[in-house]
């Protein structure tokens, strides 16, 4: 390989917002957080039934609006950093404040939990920052976008 020697245009995408395919026939609400399907690469939300989290899905983000994929051919728009008001299914405290939230197949598209799901599929989403109510809390994704479902300890 070679050192450059001209100025090149290189493509960029922004950090923030990106947009990805969307798994056929799925539904995203904007707010829910979002995975990539392992095997197909697209992006889809867990909703506990039809579509359950499987080891090796990758956490995008949170879903920047609403897209329903009736015609298959849509794409999504997920924030992939920030602070972000969720529900939380387990009862809360301010003493959680800094514990993990996880997506697993105890939870849905529409609440996150504190409590390892152990032996089953998990992705670690992000961590909380404000304690709002018993089950509502802000939480940061900034370094949590890019992790890989495993099986809870």
């Amino acid at each position: 390989m070679t050192a450059r020697t001209s100025i090149s245009e290189i493509d960029r995408k922004d950090g923030h917002i990106q947009a990805y395919p969307v798994v056929d026939e799925e539904i995203i609400y904007k707010g829910s957080p979002t995975i990539i399907d392992a095997t197909s690469g697209k992006l889809q939300t867990n909703d506990g039934t039809t579509i359950t989290l499987a080891n090796g899905d990758i956490f995008a983000g949170i879903a920047h609006e609403t897209v329903n994929n009736s015609t298959n051919d849509k794409v999504c728009k997920i924030d992939r950093k920030g602070t972000f008001l969720v529900d939380i299914s387990d009862t809360i405290a301010q003493a959680n404040v800094g514990d993990e939230v996880y997506l697993n197949n105890v939870t849905d598209d529409s609440t996150l939990t504190v409590t390892s799901d152990t032996g089953n599929p998990q992705i670690t989403v992000g961590q909380i920052v404000e304690f709002v109510s018993a089950n509502k809390a802000y939480i940061n994704i900034d370094n949590y976008v890019g992790n890989v479902a495993a099986a809870g300890a």
